[in-house]
């Protein structure tokens, strides 16, 4: 277990004291070894993010704790701090970084940036004097940037399963059901060991959305360049992060984030779609069917809504409507308030399907009005079950 490094009054004050050494003043501790991030560190410096020592020493190799990670976050990204701060669990009030942390991470849902995690209860706790690994550093900023447009197209779960494969030092623990029922209830974002399916043929696959959550950061981070694995494929994601290395990281970040706009907040679909309504999400190689039984509902009408979450995993281009029917049915398809008339034989075309464009649309607004052609044929004893598919792609 890590022993953790609590600063002293007096240590606080010299580490982020404002007195920062003058533009381009170089620390006589950032010599050659530390070359890589003397204008990371000049940077910072120069925009009192983090300062040096009395002795004026900068001290590149010393580790950071969660609380200084976020009061350098603070102070370098202004904009990110909350007009009604929450307090957050596990941050004393005395703490002298207690209405940072409050600023900070009431810009997200808290729990995703938290120490310890508990996704049943959706419970949390922060830790302010824990020392940082570079996976908590990752996790934490991902948390914190993921309103920020930093990522350009939303990665594929391919390209995102195949950084997590590459990547040695990232443990993958294979679960099976039972084995997945005890994970999930303490699974935290700020592990480096990662749940996959054991039973997925086609190579690597996360086995929840925590777990999703971590591989897509992994896999972002090292795209972006802002933290990467070595040529070996070794991201040492337990190795403490030292003032140099947070000093380069947060350099790199800002660069992005001067050059990047805000994307628009999280949607949540509850809030424009009615409570009571039937939502199913779509997403490329998925979909919903909708299922009845022509004899008992000779005509009648099925309402729901196929959604496009924006906010995770890769969005449907298009949607294809089809039909799987031992009868003939003709059906009036309302789509978002406009009707149209489609027959037994265009929904079963495999040549020309019915499909629709999701650019620039959320959700879809099904209403079906279904009537068999030749009722006549619809008795106890026939085949009446009648399946509606919304297929994405």
């Amino acid at each position: 277990m890590i022993k953790k490094w609590i600063l002293s009054t007096f240590a606080f004050i010299l580490l982020f004291s404002l007195a920062v050494p003058p533009a381009n003043a170089a620390f006589p501790d950032v010599n050659k070894s530390y070359s890589w991030a003397r204008q990371s560190i000049d940077f910072l410096a120069d925009r009192k993010v983090i300062a040096g020592y009395e002795d004026g020493s900068f001290k590149p190799g010393k580790s950071i704790t969660k609380a200084e990670l976020t009061v350098m976050i603070y102070r370098l990204f202004p904009d990110l701090r909350a007009s009604e701060p929450k307090s957050i669990p596990g941050i004393p009030k005395t703490h002298w970084a207690s209405k940072v942390f409050a600023e900070v991470y009431s810009t997200t849902w808290p729990i995703y940036a938290a120490d310890k995690q508990n996704w049943l209860k959706e419970s949390f706790s922060y830790s302010p004097d824990k020392v940082m690994t570079r996976w908590e550093v990752m996790m934490v900023l991902d948390a914190l940037f993921s309103n920020l447009d930093l990522y350009m197209d939303i990665p594929s779960d391919k390209s995102i399963m195949q950084t997590l494969a590459k990547t040695k030092d990232v443990k993958k623990k294979i679960l099976s059901g039972k084995q997945y029922d005890i994970w999930w209830k303490t699974a935290s974002t700020m592990s480096p060991i990662v749940g996959v399916d054991q039973n997925n043929s086609s190579g690597i696959k996360v086995s929840s959305d925590i777990e999703y959550m971590k591989a897509e950061a992994l896999h972002r981070f090292s795209k972006l360049g802002l933290m990467v694995m070595d040529k070996q494929g070794n991201f040492y994601p337990s190795r403490m992060v030292t003032r140099a290395e947070i000093s380069t990281i947060l350099y790199r970040l800002y660069n992005i984030y001067q050059k990047t706009p805000l994307r628009e907040p999280k949607i949540d679909l509850l809030d424009i779609i009615p409570s009571d309504a039937d939502i199913n999400y779509i997403y490329p190689d998925s979909g919903v069917g909708v299922d009845f039984n022509l004899y008992t509902n000779k005509a009648g009408n099925k309402t729901f809504y196929a959604a496009f979450d924006p906010n995770y995993g890769e969005k449907a281009k298009l949607v294809r409507l089809k039909v799987e029917s031992e009868q003939v049915l003709d059906l009036n398809i309302t789509v978002n308030n406009v009707t149209t008339l489609y027959t037994y034989e265009q929904l079963t075309d495999e040549a020309n399907p019915v499909t629709f464009s999701t650019k620039d649309l959320l959700y879809m607004k099904f209403k079906i009005d279904y009537k068999a052609r030749y009722p006549e044929r619809v008795t106890k004893k026939s085949n009446n079950d009648v399946m509606i598919w919304v297929l994405g792609y």
